[in-house]
């Protein structure tokens, strides 16, 4: 079956409703080929309060999503310059320096999820594993506001969401 070329009808034929806690409701896609800088397909969720979602979430994550590879390049480049300033505030050990130069294809982070927010233009981009202490066991995330990464989540120190 081939994609429709509309995205935002692609983003929609997509989403699956999952379980959530509290009074949350979550959606979730898995998207194919939406990179050509990570091979694995790339896990999308959308939370919100609001039982139905609306219109202009899904058509922010639709020109997310058509821009992938833009976005992940934004969040690997931001996080090397944070962890290239501040090594100490981010715990970099001296054997993980030398990854600091790489170049964005060759940063060791791996598995790449993209979760959105009903606030409007609030969102992140978590990296499942990486060769950093701190990415484990749950990774590391870079949040965005819109189209500008705004912060660098370490989640050394989260727990499992209960479902």
């Amino acid at each position: 079956m081939n994609a429709p070329n509309n995205p935002y009808i692609a983003v929609l034929e997509k989403l699956q409703p999952k379980a959530a806690p509290d009074n949350m409701h979550h959606w979730v896609a898995v998207f194919d080929d939406v990179s050509s800088l990570f091979a694995d397909p790339i896990p999308v969720n959308l939370l919100t309060t609001a039982k139905e979602l609306s219109p202009q979430m899904i058509h922010f994550v639709a020109s997310i999503l058509q821009q992938t590879d833009v976005y992940l390049t934004l969040a690997i480049q931001f996080i090397r310059d944070n962890f290239k300033a501040y090594p100490e505030m981010y715990d970099i050990r001296e054997d993980e320096l030398s990854y600091l130069s790489l170049d964005v294809a060759d940063f060791p982070l791996e598995f790449p999820e993209l979760t959105f927010y009903e606030e409007e233009g609030d969102w992140l981009i978590r990296f499942a594993e990486g060769k950093f202490e701190n990415c484990d066991p749950f990774g590391i995330a870079v949040a965005f506001k819109e189209n500008v990464p705004t912060d660098i989540e370490l989640l050394d120190d989260s727990e499992p969401m209960d479902e």
